[in-house]
């Protein structure tokens, strides 16, 4: 029994050396800095907000975060949205907002772009999820029809499609799009809905 004992506790011993010597080859964790930068080199924070010393990207603008890159294409407002049988689907804030983004995967290997990886922020910082049942009416038919739905992206390959918030009614320029570098990513760009 006492072997037993001495055997354990070598073997946990053991363990606590392997972790600390893990613990030191890895470093300390203080990496390079990854703050994405918009493509006009204005950093972005992990929240999504530019830097007020530099103009923020808008409309048009090319932004990167981590191996893609968004551009706002256009904006539109809609009070009602219709699905091809002519059911009418209405915002429950007030407006529904139609962004065209141009999605491009600028790394080696195919990423699966979704309408969950973006948002819209407004100008007192609340947050607006992207409205799964009202992109597939406004992505029109066929192999496109379900927008950014799950859409793999091969590399240096480009996705347009349009996605849609519910939000309240403020004018458009008061919000500021949101995307992520991909599903695993902690980058994001952002693009002011303006031109």
């Amino acid at each position: 029994m006492k072997k037993l004992m001495i055997g354990c506790g070598s073997v946990f011993g053991l363990f606590l050396l392997v972790g600390a010597c893990v613990t030191a080859i890895g470093g300390d964790g203080s990496g390079t800095n990854t703050t994405p930068v918009a493509q006009t080199g204005d950093p972005v924070d992990s929240t999504g907000n530019i830097s007020e010393k530099k103009a923020a990207a808008k409309i048009g603008d090319v932004v990167n975060a981590g191996d893609l890159s968004y551009r706002v294409v256009s904006v539109e407002s809609k009070k009602v949205i219709k699905d091809p049988m002519g059911g009418e689907y209405k915002p429950g804030a007030g407006q529904y907002l139609v962004v065209e983004v141009e999605v491009k995967n600028n790394g080696k290997e195919k990423i699966t772009m979704d309408a969950a990886l973006t948002k819209l922020k407004d100008q007192d910082g609340a947050e607006y999820e992207a409205d799964p049942t009202a992109d597939t009416w406004v992505n029109g038919t066929g192999g496109d029809a379900l927008g950014f739905f799950l859409k793999p992206i091969n590399p240096h390959a480009t996705k347009t499609g349009k996605i849609v918030f519910d939000v309240p009614e403020k004018p458009v320029e008061s919000f500021t799009f949101i995307g992520q570098g991909g599903f695993l990513s902690g980058e994001t760009a952002a693009i002011k809905l303006s031109k």
